[in-house]
Parts: structure tokens; sequence; C-alpha cells
């Protein structure tokens, strides 16, 4: 049996129901939801990347509820629990249960709705993690990097393309850069990896606060794809919204995952080959990242 977080009488506006005027009008629909994991790593460690952040969970379930339309409480439900689970590799089991307050019945009722409980296999998620440094022993960094990503709770470093060297993006009087791409499993959330990466910008001599944009940085990690989750966020955008403009992303991308479809539908490898012959970028060869 797992631990849970639970959340209890969350209130959302939505259009949900067979007649015209649920799917016109909004009406609002209540939920509670249990979210089933290990809770034993964030207790004793204290640390919010071990758990499933309730904020995140109650952003998920509000976006489900009030963005998208069904025509039944059991589709709404089942589109809620497989966000849930989509989103929070974490998560074991949940529940969501769905009362719709304002169904029309003919008669006085105190609730109506439904229940459901899903399930699912132990997988990590799969995600894309781009590397940047153009200051200081820029090879040492990116190294520094990928062993701090190698060392987060919940992360495994699957794979790390090779080195590609590029002109700086935006201002051109800089030191040109070194990027990679890797590949890592997670059981981590997006907002969680997040905030895992900007940790380890800053152990690493990065200051956002303080730096010009597409100024020089020592160390740039930047989240560009997480399974094939869509998030709209101030501190989150995925994919990221300026993965298919950079020949210094894709291309390394396209040495891990060729054949994977980027956004406007194009092959990793397309983009490579395209963005290649637009931009200034090389393959640093004779370099391995099992290398000192």
């Amino acid at each position: 049996m797992h631990d849970k977080i639970y959340l209890e009488g969350l209130l959302f506006p939505g259009r949900h129901g067979v007649s015209p005027e649920e799917q016109t009008y909004s009406q609002n629909f209540r939920l509670d939801v249990e979210l089933y994991l290990d809770l034993r790593p964030a207790g004793e460690k204290d640390e919010l990347h071990l758990t499933v952040n309730y904020q995140e969970a109650y952003r998920v379930v509000e976006e489900v509820v009030s963005r998208r339309s069904f025509l039944l409480l059991e589709a709404l439900a089942e589109a809620v629990a497989e966000r849930l689970l989509s989103f929070f590799p974490l998560l074991r089991r949940v529940r969501v249960r769905v009362e719709k307050p304002g169904a029309p019945l003919p008669g006085y009722f105190e609730r109506v709705g439904v229940e459901i409980n899903r399930s699912r296999k132990v997988k990590p998620a799969k995600a894309l993690v781009g590397l940047g440094s153009n200051l200081g022993d820029k090879r040492r960094n990116l190294k520094a990097a990928l062993a701090a990503l190698s060392k987060t709770p919940g992360v495994r470093l699957e794979r790390v393309a090779p080195l590609y060297r590029s002109a700086p993006w935006g201002r051109t009087d800089q030191p040109d850069f070194f990027n990679t791409v890797a590949l890592i499993s997670t059981f981590l959330s997006p907002f969680s990896l997040l905030a895992s990466l900007l940790k380890i910008e800053k152990e690493l001599g990065r200051r956002r606060e303080s730096e010009e944009r597409w100024g020089p940085r020592p160390i740039d990690l930047d989240l560009l794809l997480y399974e094939d989750l869509a998030v709209e966020t101030e501190e989150l955008v995925l994919p990221h919204p300026r993965l298919t403009e950079r020949a210094f992303v894709v291309a390394p991308l396209a040495d891990l995952v060729p054949e994977l479809e980027l956004p406007n539908g194009k092959r990793a490898i397309d983009w490579a080959e395209k963005l290649g012959r637009e931009q200034e970028i090389e393959r640093v060869e004779g370099y391995g990242w099992e290398r000192d």
C-alpha cells in the first residue's frame, strides 16, 4: 500500500455534458484527487523534487477541467487521471472523483458523479536536456554539469551526444559556445527537473539574475523535451520554444534520436541538416565524454 497526497474539494468551471447548453456555458465541477506514491524519500530528506508538488497537481487538474470539453463525466475523470500519471512519473496510482453539482436532474439530489482508480507500471519518463558553455574551461564546465545531472536523485543519465562548437547566438561579441544534448530518464516532474537544472547552473557559477540577455555564461541547461508533453506556463514551456531555431541544439539532438519528430512535423535529422546549412556549427572530432 502506497502513501498518498490528497486534494479535496477542488472547484473548477468547465463545459462538460451531453446537451448543447452544457457544451456552451460553463458550470462548476467538484473534484477530489488522491495521488499514491512513496513519500518516505521526501519525508527523510525534506526535498521537494522527491515528491509531487500539489501546486503543480492543482494546475494539471485545472487545465484538463477548464480547457477541455467532454460529453461524459467518465471521460473527464479518465482525462484527469491520464494527465496526472503522465505528468508525474513518481505516481503509482491515482483516484479521481468528479461531481457535477448542477447536473440536469428532474428532482432534488445531493450529489452525482463518478469515481475511478487508475494504476500504471513503474516507468521513468524520457527527457532531453541541452547543455552549453562559452566561459572558462568550457569542456570541464559541461562535464561538471553532466556529472551533477547524473547524481541528481530521480535522474539517470542515459546517453550524451558528441560535442559541437557553435557561433554565439544573439550577440556576436563573445566566445564561441560548446554544446551537447543529454538523454535522461527521470522520475521527476518537468517542473522539478527544471528546478534541478537551475540549481546545477547556480552551483557551477551562473547568475541568471545579473547576466545580459544572450550574453556569455559558464553553463546553460535547457529542458528541451519531456516525453511528448506540451506545457505552457511562465516558468516552463515544452517543447522548448526555440528548439527548431538553433543548429547547436538539433545537431547533437539528431545524433541521439535522429528519427524523433519535432514541432512542425520534421524529424530531428531533417532539422539538423537544414539548420546546419544556415548556421555556423561544427562537430568537435576526437573528443569523448569519458576523457578528462
